[in-house]
């Protein structure tokens, strides 16, 4: 008889603890930013302008992280960074509170320097946190790990929306920076700790490494079609929700009938059934054969419920922002865990950072800067609606015409 690897060994347990710890912080400090740049601008395209450059550095930093992470400790680049991100939020509270902040050009400079910090981060732990996970239990680890965000953003949007305008902005920066010092903290007991380039021994990275490795990263990309067209479909994907996203805020604050509670509540709903999906995923998860239907499935269902969303009543907002977030832990599940497992450790780094230079960095950078700047002149709602149509169309074009190459990665077993 086989028996099953555990999933909660003391790795993966620490790195759960501190991812949970950060999410909260995460959600606290993002809302807090982006109401006060939204409140102080009153424009779509400024707003818009603010989380563009946020993701901006994803399109930077991906191009050199990728490579360096192969070969160096991944552990102590995420516990560096959770510290640096910790003292960061520390660091506004001080210069809100010195009245600084009030300039949008600061506010840019800090959300670039917050992104730089995001997108070293996103990409060393999604290398990460795979190595951390028993063979067999990818995709409940990653039903696990899709839960998280979801648990801290309905707990915390809704409570962060009624302390900003009870205790002050400048304590929620100062609790999100303690939140991220404490992350680090448990980090710092995870065991697991070596470069995926086992046979690797450099204490400095050379130029000659990074073209070399950048190089074989783009080949191995190139080779596995799987891969590549899963990449260039969230291209589109990302550009989608972005634009979703970005008018989402403008559309209650600037409403006449809606409110920012309003707001956070549709959103509490969504990570809500982000959270249901997640328990689902983790108790019951999917043959691997049929991850590339429910795939199929998720992504037209979504691109039609989320078009539909700003025209509809709040109660129907509800239910379909619920019903989306099953559907986005359920679309997070079979790609991460499915990509991850797909592929080798060694080429992990470099996988993802090019991963997050073309999704986030070019698809969500495109996605917000030009709903932000219809959003000036065009309804919010139809924004919406024409770029669900677009990733529609992507579905078909990248997924659905290209089935053969994407159930090769989808349709193994985790």
């Amino acid at each position: 008889m086989e028996t099953r690897n555990k999933l909660w060994t003391s790795d993966f347990s620490l790195i759960t603890i501190g991812t949970i710890i950060s999410m909260v912080g995460q959600c606290v400090a993002s809302f807090s930013l982006g109401l006060l740049v939204y409140q102080n601008t009153e424009s779509t395209l400024l707003y818009a302008i603010y989380t563009t450059v946020s993701l901006v550095p994803y399109v930077i930093v991906s191009f050199f992280v990728g490579p360096f992470l192969d070969r160096f400790s991944r552990k102590k680049i995420i516990v560096f960074l959770d510290y640096l991100t910790g003292s960061f939020y520390i660091i506004i509270a001080l210069m809100y509170l010195a009245g600084w902040t009030d300039s949008y050009f600061l506010i840019l400079a800090l959300g670039f320097i917050i992104g730089s910090q995001n997108a070293f981060y996103q990409i060393a732990y999604d290398s990460f946190y795979p190595t951390l996970v028993s063979k067999g239990n990818y995709s409940k680890a990653y039903s696990i790990s899709s839960m998280i965000y979801p648990i801290a953003s309905t707990l915390m949007v809704p409570l962060a929306a009624f302390l900003y305008k009870t205790i002050g902005v400048e304590y929620l920066f100062i609790g999100s920076g303690i939140l991220f010092t404490l992350t680090a903290t448990f980090e710092l007991f995870i065991t697991t700790d070596k470069p995926a380039l086992e046979k690797t021994d450099e204490k400095v990275y050379k130029l000659s490494y990074f073209m070399n490795d950048l190089k074989e990263g783009l080949s191995y990309l190139k080779k596995e079609k799987g891969l590549k067209f899963i990449t260039i479909y969230f291209i589109f994907n990302m550009m989608a929700y972005s634009a979703f996203a970005t008018m989402l805020l403008p559309f209650f604050e600037s409403s006449v009938i809606y409110t920012i509670q309003d707001y956070s509540f549709v959103m509490a709903v969504g990570a809500l059934g982000r959270v249901i999906g997640a328990i689902i995923h983790y108790f019951k998860s999917s043959k691997p054969e049929n991850n590339y239907k429910i795939a199929l499935f998720v992504y037209i269902a979504t691109s039609v419920l989320q078009g539909a969303m700003l025209f509809s009543t709040l109660p129907i907002m509800y239910i379909i922002s619920f019903i989306c977030g099953i559907l986005a832990v359920t679309s997070f599940t079979i790609r991460t865990s499915s990509t991850q497992n797909y592929v080798p450790n060694e080429k992990r780094g470099r996988f993802n950072s090019l991963f997050y230079m073309a999704t986030t960095g070019l698809g969500s950078v495109t996605g917000q800067l030009v709903s932000g700047a219809l959003g000036e002149v065009v309804d919010l709602r139809w924004i919406v609606f024409g770029a669900m149509a677009i990733n529609m169309v992507a579905t078909l074009v990248f997924v659905v015409l290209r089935k053969d190459s994407i159930s090769k990665v989808y349709n193994v077993a985790v």
